[in-house]
């Protein structure tokens, strides 16, 4: 069985240079999602606070989407041939927090700053190694009784 009926059937190990091929092309989208996103940021103010303004002003700069609104209603509209080119919501606000990170395009609006910190904080102390620390830790064998 080739590697690509391997991996798109969720068998078995990804071999090393599907990885290495694999993560070079998520750090290119990446990088071009966060020039896209620093430039958006830079320039609306309310993309800054809220991340679905944030992802549809991205759909529009890359015209992917056409937006028309009324007095009563703002209407997006999917370019059908380019429905499949819309990028999953997560990667655009991975760049934003990217960018947020190096200090561009921070919240305006005080409440969603702290939000996001105390969120942040959070998910710093669960993935950040505090919680799996204490754990290894408590598992650690106590080397003075074998003294």
């Amino acid at each position: 069985m080739d590697n690509e009926t391997i991996l798109r059937q969720g068998m078995g190990y990804v071999p090393s240079d599907v990885w290495d091929s694999d993560m070079l092309e998520f750090e290119q989208e990446h990088k071009k999602y966060t020039l896209v996103v620093k430039e958006i940021l830079e320039k609306y103010d309310k993309a800054t606070n809220n991340d679905f303004i944030l992802f549809i002003e991205y759909l529009n700069l890359m015209g992917l989407v056409q937006i028309t609104s009324s007095k009563e209603d703002i209407i997006i509209r999917i370019k059908k041939e380019k429905a499949a080119f819309i990028p999953n919501p997560e990667s655009i606000t991975r760049a934003r927090r990217t960018n947020n990170h190096k200090g561009f395009g921070l919240p305006t609006n005080a409440l969603v700053f702290e939000r996001r910190a105390k969120r942040q904080k959070i998910l710093n102390k669960y993935f950040g190694g505090e919680k799996w620390q204490k754990e290894k830790n408590e598992n650690k064998p106590n080397l003075k009784q074998f003294q």
